[in-house]
């Protein structure tokens, strides 16, 4: 347990060392096609929500979202996600300032909702 904790812990701060400032919503989305950087930021915040939610499945408790267990979820179904959620919630994202990781945790949230979960 601890070792994933330390691995998302870890995931999630290098990606953010590739971001020192976090760019507006429209800079980011500009950049998220083109960027590599940017690209596996997401990524990475992505595998670590993915483990993150494991683990607290394995604890007994309710996960974050609920993921279909055939589907694999990439790098790019991350990116387009994201995409998909800000477009379809413009007037709920600061244009100042976002924090990507838990832009995407919505995102997954909203996808994959957990039968019972509360919206």
């Amino acid at each position: 347990m601890k070792k994933i904790a330390i691995l998302a812990a870890a995931l999630l701060a290098g990606a953010g060392s590739v971001c020192a400032k976090d760019p507006s919503v429209a800079d980011f989305l500009e950049q998220l096609n083109t960027d590599s950087r940017i690209q596996n930021y997401l990524g990475g915040a992505g595998t670590a929500w993915f483990w993150s939610n494991l683990e607290l499945k394995r604890r007994g408790l309710p996960p974050f979202f609920c993921q279909p267990k055939n589907l694999a979820i990439n790098q790019q179904n991350y990116i387009q996600m994201l995409q998909d959620f800000v477009k379809h919630h413009p007037n709920d994202l600061a244009e100042s300032y976002v924090a990507w990781p838990d832009l995407l945790l919505q995102s997954l949230v909203e996808a994959f909702p957990c039968p019972g979960a509360k919206p």
